[in-house]
């Protein structure tokens, strides 16, 4: 099991050294963890319009693809997938990244390849503190209310462009101010960024009021063949290629497919097993305090928060996979 190293304690002089750390860089490379959902594209699009406009050349780096749904969030000169010369950089900026291993990086690197001072920005509980410099801080809702928190303490602007992104990335972190991460200072965060020019209508509007009629096909499908366990405590349900493609839907759409399961009435845990060629992914949430499925995430290899986390194993078969997870759930709640 992962070791949790989060330390409240000393975020004040984290956040100052980051501080000196950017005010030693140049031209930094900016990413963020693979399959990047929209903390993770908030973070990186809002820290990339800040720090340039403190005169920092920045570089967004993305692994795969942009999804459609955050086309209009991007900003000039991001890359996608694609190799890149890291020769002109002084520094790498991770962003709501949890560990090393799920980095988003050129083809055919690993972070030990790269040699760069590099910042650690994050928000999960159990991140490795893999930077030279680190800043975590569970208790935000997402990273980029813990970005907003530190430009305002940094004194940097913060264009209507980077509030929306800000807010994008809060917003899809507590489900639209719905889970229980939410917090007061999520609201004053979110007031503070549209106070500042954030679009919060635009963001609203484009993640929860702009479903494909596909999502809704595999939305039908997946309610018909949920699967529960332990008197209803438990539901789970799979997505596999077959099912995506009789649906006309794809991956990227299912990605919050578990938020609509997990609001069933008696359910306190939910997750979604995907599978694509040899790869298994688990999604997990719990909706009670006293039920964290981190737990289990580490015991599948993953990892996140305390209450919404993740893993993914790679040659076993769907049967295996939900075994697996039946056990480490039933372990759980029989404590």
């Amino acid at each position: 099991m992962r070791t949790v190293t989060y330390n409240p304690e000393t975020f004040d002089h984290d956040v100052e050294q980051a501080r000196d750390w950017f005010r030693g860089r140049r031209n930094l490379l900016i990413t963020t963890h693979l399959r990047p959902d929209g903390d993770a594209l908030g973070s990186v699009f809002a820290a990339t319009d800040c720090l340039r406009n403190e005169g920092i050349d920045c570089t967004p780096y993305l692994a795969e693809s942009l999804p459609d749904d955050y086309q209009h969030y991007t900003v000039p000169g991001a890359v996608c997938g694609e190799d890149i010369d890291l020769s002109p950089f002084d520094g790498l900026l991770c962003l709501d990244c949890a560990n090393e291993n799920r980095l988003a990086l050129p083809p055919n690197r690993s972070f030990d390849d790269i040699t760069l001072p590099c910042c650690n920005i994050d928000h999960h509980i159990d991140n490795s503190r893999f930077g030279h410099v680190n800043v975590i801080h569970a208790e935000s809702a997402s990273t980029t209310e813990l970005l907003a928190t530190m430009f305002g303490k940094f004194g940097y602007p913060v264009s209507p462009a980077a509030a929306t992104s800000l807010i994008l990335g809060l917003v899809m972190d507590t489900g639209g101010f719905r889970f229980n991460n939410t917090t007061a200072a999520s609201f004053r965060c979110a007031a503070n960024l549209v106070d500042g020019g954030a679009d919060y209508t635009h963001v609203m509007h484009s993640m929860f009021f702009n479903e494909p009629m596909e999502l809704l096909r595999l939305k039908g499908e997946v309610f018909k063949n949920l699967k529960f366990a332990f008197d209803g405590r438990f539901v789970y349900f799979s997505l596999t290629p077959d099912l995506l493609e009789r649906c006309g839907a794809t991956a990227e759409m299912a990605e919050d497919l578990i938020d609509s399961v997990r609001v069933i009435r008696g359910v306190e845990i939910t997750c979604r097993v995907q599978q694509i060629d040899d790869v298994t992914r688990f999604s997990l949430r719990s909706q009670n305090p006293d039920l964290p499925i981190l737990e289990i995430a580490h015991k599948l290899g993953g990892g996140g928060h305390l209450l919404a986390a993740g893993a993914t194993q790679t040659g076993i078969t769907l049967e295996e996979a939900e075994a697996q997870l039946v056990e480490y759930v039933g372990e759980l709640l029989a404590r």
